[in-house]
């Protein structure tokens, strides 16, 4: 068994809660599919501002550690971006230039539209369309339902 000391154990250990300084890629995902691809020199940094705005929906995240330096790191990314598309994504995003994948698909399953899912939930399909594309952020009875019926789908 390798000697090892408790100076060496102090020294390197890591802190309750805080996650290590990682450089590489990230990948949202919700859904079963990649809805973002981002990079930066500490990844778990970059994914808890993403939760903490809200504004990307996602449940999980994949990291891809890399030792890459800023160019390459940019370069990967894009290629990833190109490749698969992800809805979150705008540059090198070639569905976002020609306006063929709007936000809410991910929440769309196969077998129901937006007007089949205002009609379940019993609310209005401009109010519905409105909470799913992002366009209506007031935080009412009728927001949270909406979100609720997301996260089940997420599962």
């Amino acid at each position: 068994m390798e000697e090892i000391t408790q100076e060496h154990i102090i020294n390197n250990a890591l802190e309750l809660y805080k996650k290590p300084k990682i450089n590489g890629l990230y990948f949202l995902i919700s859904s079963k599919v990649i809805v973002y691809i981002g990079s930066g020199n500490d990844v778990y940094k970059r994914i808890a501002a993403h939760k903490q705005t809200r504004v990307k929906r996602f449940s999980k995240y994949f990291i891809l550690e890399t030792k890459e330096k800023a160019l390459q790191l940019y370069n990967m990314e894009t290629e990833y971006i190109a490749k698969w598309k992800p809805i979150y994504n705008k540059t090198s995003n070639p569905d976002y230039h020609n306006n063929t994948k709007p936000l809410w698909f991910i929440y769309i399953s196969q077998d129901k539209s937006i007007a089949d899912i205002s009609k379940g939930l019993e609310i209005p399909f401009q109010k519905l369309s409105g909470i799913i594309k992002g366009k209506r952020m007031l935080r009412d009875e009728t927001y949270y339902k909406v979100e609720k019926y997301m996260l089940e789908i997420e599962k």
